[in-house]
C-alpha cells in the first residue's frame, strides 16, 4: 500500500514567536535569564513556558501576579478565587481558597463585590 505524501504528517518544527518589550521589560527578561542561568532571553522565556506546562502551582502564582484589578467586580454568576483570602467581615471570618469557584447561588453579588473591594482576587468566569 502506498502512502500519499500530501497526507503524511511531518514532525512539528519550532515556530518563531516575536514579542516586543519596552526597556523595563527587557531588563526583567535579562534578569530572568541571569537568575535561571540561561544563555539568552529566548532560553529564559522558554524556561518559563516549560515551568508553566509542568507545574499547576506555577500557573496559579502567575495568574495571581498577572491579575488586573478592575474598578469593580464584573457581574457574573461564577468567580474563581486566584489567591487565598481571609478577612473578618462583620462578625464572620470569610476564607476563600485559591482555585475555589464561588457562585451567586449561595451569596449575593454585593457580598462578593464587597470582598473584591477588600482585596479578594476574584476572576469572573463565563456562564
Amino acid at each position: 500500500m502506498l502512502t500519499d505524501p500530501a497526507r503524511t504528517e511531518k514532525p512539528a518544527s519550532p515556530s518563531p514567536t516575536s514579542v516586543r518589550f519596552d526597556e523595563e521589560e527587557h531588563a526583567v527578561v535579562d534578569a530572568m535569564a541571569e537568575d535561571l542561568d540561561c544563555k539568552s532571553r529566548s532560553d529564559a522565556l522558554r524556561a518559563v513556558v516549560r515551568a508553566w506546562a509542568k507545574s499547576p502551582e506555577v500557573r496559579e502564582f502567575v495568574r495571581e501576579a498577572a491579575f488586573v484589578r478592575l474598578p469593580q467586580l464584573p457581574r457574573m454568576m461564577r468567580y474563581k478565587v486566584l489567591a487565598p483570602f481571609r478577612k473578618l467581615v462583620g462578625t464572620f471570618e470569610v476564607e476563600l481558597k485559591r482555585g475555589e469557584v464561588v457562585t451567586l447561588h449561595g451569596q449575593t453579588y454585593e457580598f462578593y463585590a464587597s470582598l473584591y473591594a477588600r482585596g479578594a482576587l476574584l476572576q469572573a468566569l463565563p456562564d
